[in-house]
C-alpha cells in the first residue's frame, strides 16, 4: 500500500531553466544606432509637449483674504 504520489514537479526545460537565452552582441555601432533611433522617435513627442505647454493658462485666485478672520492682525 505504498501508492504515494510523487511531489516532484514534472520535468520541463522551462522549470529547469534550460531555455536558450538571447545574447545580443553589443557593438558601439549598434549602441549609437539605437540611441539615434530613440532620439529621432522622441524628439517629435518632446516638441509636441513643448508646444502644448505654451497654451497653458495659469489661473491665480487669492484666498488668503477670504479665509483669515478680520480680527487676526497681520
Amino acid at each position: 500500500s505504498s501508492s504515494k504520489k510523487s511531489l516532484k514537479p514534472r520535468y520541463s526545460r522551462f522549470t529547469q531553466q534550460e531555455l536558450p537565452a538571447c545574447k545580443p552582441i553589443l557593438t558601439p555601432a549598434l549602441i549609437m544606432a539605437t540611441f539615434i533611433v530613440v532620439g529621432v522617435a522622441f524628439i517629435p513627442i518632446g516638441l509636441h509637449h513643448l508646444s502644448a505647454s505654451d497654451d497653458v493658462v495659469e489661473i491665480v485666485d487669492r484666498y488668503d483674504d477670504a479665509c483669515v478672520p478680520a480680527e487676526i492682525p497681520d
